[in-house]
This record gives C-alpha cells, sequence and structure tokens, in this order.
C-alpha cells in the first residue's frame, strides 16, 4: 500500500468517507449545485399545474379540496395528545390541549380542505365530550366532608 492508501483524504471542507470500491478514505465529493437545480425543478413543476381562476386573478391560491398529509398528522397528533391527557385524569393539561385545537380551528378557518376541517370538527367534539365525562367523573369521586 502507498502512503496515500494509509492516511485519510479530506475534502475541501475537511471531511472524509470509507469507500470499500477504492480500497480506503476518500474525499467527499458535495455537490452545492444540487439546491439550485432542486429550485428550478419545483418552479418548472409548479408553473406546470393549471391554476385555478381565482389564483389567475391574483387571489390567494387554495388548497381546498386537497388534504395535506402533513397537517392531518399534526391534528392526530395533538388530538392524542388531548386524548392521553384524559385518560391519565390530568384535566388541565387536557383542557389546555384542546383549546389549542380550538384555536388552531378559529386560525385556519377557510384554509382547510373539507376532509381536514371535518376531522377537526370530529376530534375537538369527541374530545369535548370525553372531557366533560371525565370532569363530572372525577367531580362524582370526591368524598364530602362529612363522610360518605
Amino acid at each position: 500500500m502507498t502512503d496515500e492508501a494509509q492516511t485519510p483524504q479530506t475534502s475541501e471542507k475537511g471531511e472524509n468517507f470509507w469507500d470499500p470500491l477504492k480500497g480506503g478514505i476518500v474525499p467527499k465529493k458535495v455537490d452545492e449545485d444540487w439546491k439550485r437545480k432542486a429550485r428550478e425543478e419545483s418552479r418548472k413543476l409548479v408553473s406546470s399545474e393549471p391554476r385555478p381562476a381565482s389564483a389567475a386573478a391574483g387571489d390567494k391560491p387554495t388548497t381546498a379540496g386537497k388534504p395535506s398529509p402533513h397537517f392531518i398528522e399534526f391534528l392526530t397528533e395533538i388530538a392524542t395528545q388531548a386524548a392521553l391527557h384524559l385518560q391519565g385524569r390530568h384535566i388541565e393539561q387536557a383542557r389546555y390541549t384542546i383549546e389549542i385545537l380550538e384555536a388552531l380551528r378559529e386560525k385556519t378557518k377557510g384554509n382547510l380542505a373539507d376532509e381536514e376541517q371535518k376531522l377537526m370538527d370530529r376530534y375537538l367534539y369527541e374530545l369535548q365530550m370525553q372531557y366533560v365525562q371525565v370532569v363530572k367523573g372525577a367531580a362524582g369521586k370526591r368524598v364530602s366532608p362529612g363522610g360518605a
């Protein structure tokens, strides 16, 4: 083996990696141009999509009818947290988490796809009903000062 193969090679940024095909450590090649290419491709895709009449007129583009999987996952995560708080009888934390969902519903009014809006409404309704049951249950389990 040569000294070059035994000594780790580094890139301009000092990065290197093991390449078994080349038999050792080789400098990492960083393609700085990929971001520019990705942006250009994204612009092409966006410009090739048909635009609704309202968007062509200068209005804010809408995503109505196209639910975002990320937003649905986000809603589900918040609703799950509230449900877990209710199961653990952490009433204040559950109430706070439900209030977050209510605020989110107000802030996103008119900007959600139908599926997202229905899911938000369903989660809020179910969580509010569970909250009432937990609060009533907790109040019913309290022992009166004079004993049971």
